[in-house]
């Protein structure tokens, strides 16, 4: 079976395991539920700190870069946000080169 996470704080309608509403929730998701297969990621969440900050699917993106042993074998970004795709795709590709000499 195919272990799917999505994290977005408003998407429901794709066939995922596990759904995380908010940056948080991802990261614990990401964190405690052992290894995925698939991440489908939102760039906007509406997740924020008490003094505002704005956390976004791209700091998810941050998150894994620095943890890729992590890593999903396959992110996907699903964001409504074309304004960050590329900066987002940069990052993938970033993490799945750490991931690959993080498990050789």
């Amino acid at each position: 079976m195919t272990r799917i996470l999505l994290i977005d704080d408003m998407r429901s309608n794709y066939n995922e395991s596990v759904i995380a509403r908010s940056y948080l929730e991802g990261i614990k998701c990401l964190q405690a539920l052992g290894s995925w297969d698939k991440l489908l990621l939102d760039h906007d969440l509406a997740s924020f700190d008490d003094d505002g900050k704005e956390f976004t699917g791209y700091d998810i993106l941050l998150f894994l870069e620095e943890n890729p042993w992590l890593a999903p074998k396959e992110i996907e970004m699903v964001s409504s946000n074309s304004s960050i795709y590329t900066k987002c795709t940069q990052a993938i590709t970033s993490i799945m080169k750490r991931r690959k000499e993080f498990l050789v």
